[in-house]
């Protein structure tokens, strides 16, 4: 009684008052199918350190902040400039997770599946969700 007159005791009027929280469970693949994809390589914008230049076919490529010492890299086709991400993020032990862009992933479809996992593995870290 001490407790709810101190405001700790948590009668029954203040578990009245919060609402019910519902959590529905999903698949990955639901959650995949929700998400705003975009699978497409070569209409995905530039990521960051790299831009588009020049036009039609002559059109590159090129990163805008090479390793010291080293020349810039240049690709033809941003298809390029993405396989060269997802294996550098490889070298590093990572998973690639593409960008965010208007509303929009920018992640190629073979890519989405780990990408998926390493984001939903670190929302149960985190205490976010919870698998079952």
């Amino acid at each position: 009684e001490a407790a709810a007159e101190a405001g700790g005791g948590g009668g029954l009027e203040e578990w009245a008052s919060v609402p019910p929280r519902v959590e529905v469970l999903m698949t990955a693949q639901a959650v995949r199918n929700a998400l705003p994809l975009s699978h497409d390589a070569e209409s995905f914008h530039a990521p960051p350190g790299w831009r588009l230049q020049g036009e039609g076919a002559a059109a590159r490529w090129v990163e805008l902040e090479p390793l010291p010492g080293r020349a810039p890299r240049e690709y033809a086709t941003r298809s390029e400039v993405e396989e060269r991400l997802e294996e550098a993020a490889a070298a590093e032990g990572r998973v690639w997770l593409g960008q965010l862009v208007g509303g929009a992933w920018e992640l190629r479809s073979r890519c989405v599946a780990a990408a998926l996992e390493q984001l939903l593995s670190g929302l149960v870290v985190l205490g976010l969700a919870k698998a079952v």
